[in-house]
Parts: C-alpha cells; sequence; structure tokens
C-alpha cells in the first residue's frame, strides 16, 4: 500500500487544525481564532476546511 504524506503546509495547517479542535470546548475563542486564520489560506485541504466552518458555526458568534 502507498503511503501518504502531507506537504509541510499540510502538515502544519493539519496541527492547526486538530490544536483548535481540542481547543473547541475550553478556549473558544482560540479555536476560531486559529479556524479563521486557517481559513484565510486558498490551498487549505477540504477536511480541516470543513472542520473549520463546523468548529465556527458552533461558536459563540454563530457565523460562518
Amino acid at each position: 500500500m502507498a503511503e501518504y504524506r502531507l506537504s509541510p503546509f499540510g502538515s502544519v495547517s493539519m496541527s492547526l487544525f486538530n490544536r483548535a479542535f481540542d481547543l473547541h470546548d475550553d478556549d473558544r475563542e482560540e479555536s476560531e481564532r486559529l479556524c479563521r486564520l486557517l481559513l484565510g489560506y486558498p490551498q487549505l485541504g477540504d477536511y480541516p476546511k470543513a472542520g473549520c466552518h463546523y468548529l465556527l458555526a458552533h461558536g459563540t458568534e454563530n457565523v460562518v
């Protein structure tokens, strides 16, 4: 089976998304800040993009 490797940007963006997801219950402001930061990058992958939209939809402002 072929090994799947992320690009350097993909690795960093997934790491930041995972941090935003982990912080969502304890520090929503920081979680939302990370998501907004990530969504500003056009090369963001579909998985973290969808996840950030999900976190923002359930955030404090209820705006995606």
